[in-house]
């Protein structure tokens, strides 16, 4: 739930009532959706729907007449660490800067900062991309890291 609900839970209720159709990773669903819609906190018609959409999506994709379509090995292996992708991948974490911490309470930004400078930042060569977005000017004291 990446800390933002207190449990998987209260997780899996907020997914739902979100309109998150599939829970892949955490199995919050498969543990806690019978007991959410039990407890009135997921209502039955928001599992119906979901499940609609999913089967629809699974059809299109012709997974009923071939479970395995899209599975391929050799594929798999070409795209794995696939340059071009690792680059996109960077790319739009350039794109999507989210503020993640206060740090030493930067925010919210004072009158005395009188631009941003974009793109001013640092990309760590690593997954998952870290970036430093600099205030004040190029060498400004002031950093967010995300």
């Amino acid at each position: 739930n990446h800390g933002y609900a207190k449990d998987n839970y209260e997780a899996a209720m907020l997914a739902a009532n979100a309109g998150s159709d599939m829970d892949m990773e955490s199995r919050a669903y498969i543990k806690h959706l019978p007991q959410l819609v039990k407890d009135g906190k997921v209502k039955m018609s928001v599992v119906d729907d979901a499940v609609r959409r999913i089967l629809r999506k699974k059809f299109e994709l012709g997974l009923f007449d071939d479970p395995y379509k899209f599975c391929n090995e050799a594929r798999e292996k070409q795209q794995w660490n696939n340059a071009a992708h690792l680059e996109a991948e960077k790319d739009m974490a350039r794109k999507s800067i989210v503020l993640l911490k206060n740090e030493k309470q930067l925010l919210p930004l004072n009158n005395q900062v009188k631009k941003i400078d974009w793109p001013a930042y640092k990309i760590s060569k690593r997954p998952p991309w870290f970036l430093e977005l600099r205030l004040g000017g190029r060498y400004g004291k002031n950093t967010i890291t995300v």
